[in-house]
């Protein structure tokens, strides 16, 4: 019998891996588990990787992770659009880097980033949530020009509160703003305006009276409260942010916006566009409203602090009343109080806007009005209410003159920015300029319209037929007398006035400086101020020396400068008609009336005939013209067989009228007979 010793060591080997394997066994090991995989994709993860928006590779590999989710995942779809609008808000801030792989394009392209607004849109409208981002994006792409929804005031409103993307919206908003503003800031005041609308397209702008309500300023002032706002709770935009608040300083800083004002909304059919647009036009005004003088100044905004305010708040504009109604209304010309006054709140207007002029008008540092050696008149602007009695209109400029500004430039209504420069009651002498010697045109302002007169006795050299149409030829003793040209409100005088000007002066070779009288009391400052727009017509030969009369005037780009300046209020002598004569025919023997007695009764009734004339000139405001009357005095001095013997008034009821006050005139008896008398009655809109 063989022992232990006796077994073999291969046999040993084998029972000790048996012996191994059953330890490992009852010890329970297992194998080592397999390495973790990549965590299940969370929204709200992502939304907060995203929302430092730093443009780098995790920012677009999480972004182009929820794309592909967005097409069955409405929210994936809301947070892919709101990360997205804030990346654009990032690239348009000066991360151009990033902008092709954003967008797909150059992201200066501005039809590429439209394009790409268009596809934010889209994403969020897949999401209930996402509604008020989709019409944001369509808005702010419409704003573009690229399509979309032009209206941005739902977007504004969004932009200015906290809900989910607002800060993006604000951001993007800020930036489009920036760009059209900067664009329309080098454009001449009067440009800037329509220049932002066509540049940020629904933007909203609503018609007002109010200058700083209107689109460049209340632009401006959108700006600084977006930039104010700033990223909010949305940290990873304040980078972009303070950016887009740096390049806006950049752009305004050191610079100010004068703002064009005027009376009235509507440019209506009698606003001709003459006058000047650009240049210098005076920050002081003086605005002319039914119960006085205002004194004040135009709106300047200035970008400070990160905010836009007005420089000239504290005058305001029409600013304050500077001389009651009453007080000027006196007809031997202002009251020494009245001008003291106008001066007093002239200068302080002048005191605050005369360093605010130096840098608004810079191109005319040293000249013009800007020259502090100038000794020329001081410049003001004036307003005038269209339906101010023109009395009062005259002297609110006789009180501006008489107060050292007599510099006047009209403010045109319904034309915002032109300036009409005018002069009041006499050209005034210029250091260096001949005073000119030519006799004036004499434009006489009538209720009905413009009687248009040629200068001493130039008018009986002129011809009866050849003039503008629409001007009326009125003859005396069959020779040429004045040209008549009506007015109505809300039409003006249609262009004829300019036209009639124009023509007499080239027919008698008449002075540029035009004389405007003012004789009636209800004439309004609207007829007066439409017949300075069209004296000042643009024309050939133009304005000599315009610049040494109102320093810093230019005259309009790409076309005429004026051809005429009128003087308002001008005591010129106005020409008057020949006596009408009476034709005394004795058709018996010895029969004789005094021609000097026939006249005296005859014009005795010169208000009844021509009231026959205004009651059909209510209904009929373009009737003028001559009426023959033919009569007999009787042995007794009564009037018998009245009769109209030539007429070119062609208006029975003014003839019938004019028949019954002459029949019941009452002559001196003739001496041994009757008289047969022709008697002439001529009749014209105001006169």
């Amino acid at each position: 019998m063989e022992g232990p010793r006796s077994r073999t060591p291969f046999a040993l080997a084998i029972a000790l891996a048996f012996a191994i394997a059953a330890t490992v066994a009852s010890a329970g090991c297992k194998e080592p588990p397999p390495p973790p995989g990549p965590p299940p994709f969370s929204v709200k993860d992502a939304a907060a990787k995203l929302a430092s928006v730093s443009l780098d590779d995790a920012f677009f590999t999480t972004l182009d992770e929820l794309k592909t989710r967005a097409g069955s995942d409405p929210e994936a779809a809301s947070v892919w659009a709101r990360s997205a609008l804030a990346g654009l808000g990032a690239v348009l801030s000066g991360g151009h880097h990033a902008g092709q792989r954003l967008i797909g394009a150059d992201p200066r392209d501005v039809k590429a980033v439209g394009a790409f607004l268009g596809r934010v849109a889209a994403e969020a409208r897949k999401s209930p949530a996402g509604a008020q981002l989709a019409a944001a994006a369509s808005a702010l792409a419409g704003s573009l020009g690229t399509g979309g929804v032009s209206d941005l005031s739902a977007t504004i409103a969004l932009a200015r509160g906290d809900s989910e993307g607002a800060a993006a919206v604000r951001l993007v908003l800020a930036r489009v703003l920036l760009d059209g503003l900067r664009q329309a800031a080098d454009m001449p005041e009067t440009d800037r305006g329509p220049e932002l609308l066509k540049r940020v397209q629904g933007l909203p702008s609503a018609p007002t009276l109010s200058p700083a309500g209107t689109a460049f300023p209340a632009t401006l002032q959108v700006l600084a409260d977006l930039l104010a706002r700033g990223a909010g709770k949305d940290a990873g935009l304040a980078k972009a942010f303070e950016k887009c608040a740096g390049d806006a300083a950049s752009a305004f800083g050191g610079r100010v916006f004068p703002l064009p004002v005027g009376l009235g909304l509507d440019p209506t059919a009698r606003a001709n566009a003459n006058g000047l647009a650009g240049g210098y036009l005076p920050l002081a005004t003086l605005t002319v409203k039914k119960e006085g003088l205002f004194a004040g100044a135009r709106p300047v905004f200035a970008w400070e602090g990160g905010k836009a305010s007005d420089r000239t708040a504290g005058l305001g504009w029409p600013g304050t009343q500077a001389v009651a109604a009453a007080d000027l209304e006196d007809p031997k010309g202002p009251k020494e109080a009245a001008v003291a006054a106008v001066k007093a709140a002239v200068e302080k207007a002048a005191g605050v806007v005369g360093p605010i002029e130096a840098t608004a008008f810079k191109a005319l540092a040293g000249k013009g009005p800007l020259n502090a050696d100038r000794k020329a008149r001081k410049a003001v602007l004036v307003a005038s209410d269209p339906d101010v009695p023109a009395a009062i209109l005259g002297a609110s400029l006789a009180a501006a003159t008489a107060a050292d500004h007599g510099d006047l430039r009209l403010v045109q209504p319904g034309v915002i920015g032109a300036q009409m420069p005018v002069v009041h009651r006499r050209v005034p002498e210029v250091e260096g300029i001949e005073k000119p010697s030519a006799k004036r045109v004499i434009v006489v302002v009538t209720p009905q319209g413009c009687d248009v007169h040629a200068p001493g006795k130039a008018a009986e050299k002129l011809p009866v037929a050849g003039w503008p149409e629409g001007a009326k030829v009125v003859q005396d003793q069959k020779k040429f007398f004045k040209l008549s040209v009506p007015w109505a409100a809300g039409k003006g005088f249609s262009g004829v006035l300019g036209k009639a000007v124009a023509a007499v002066r080239e027919r008698t070779g008449a002075a540029p400086w035009v004389d405007v009288v003012v004789r009636a009391k209800d004439v309004t400052a609207a007829a007066v101020l439409d017949a300075v727009a069209e004296i000042e017509a643009p024309g050939a030969p133009t304005f000599p020396h315009l610049a040494a009369y109102f320093g810093g005037a230019e005259c309009p780009a790409g076309r005429e400068c004026l051809a005429a300046v009128p003087i308002l209020f001008s005591d010129a002598a106005v020409p008057k008609p020949k006596e009408p004569e009476a034709v005394v025919k004795e058709t018996r023997p010895a029969g004789f009336c005094d021609k000097g007695a026939v006249q005296k009764i005859v014009l005795g009734r010169s208000g009844a005939y021509r009231s026959c004339y205004e009651v059909e000139l209510q209904r009929r405001p373009d009737i003028a013209g001559r009426v023959e009357l033919r009569f007999t005095i009787e042995p007794d001095g009564s009037v018998s067989g009245v009769t109209v013997s030539a007429s070119d008034l062609a208006n029975k009821n003014v003839e019938s009228c004019l028949v019954r006050q002459v029949s019941g005139l009452k002559f001196p008896k003739p001496d041994g007979g009757i008289c047969v008398i022709r008697w002439p009655f001529k009749f014209q809109p105001g006169g």
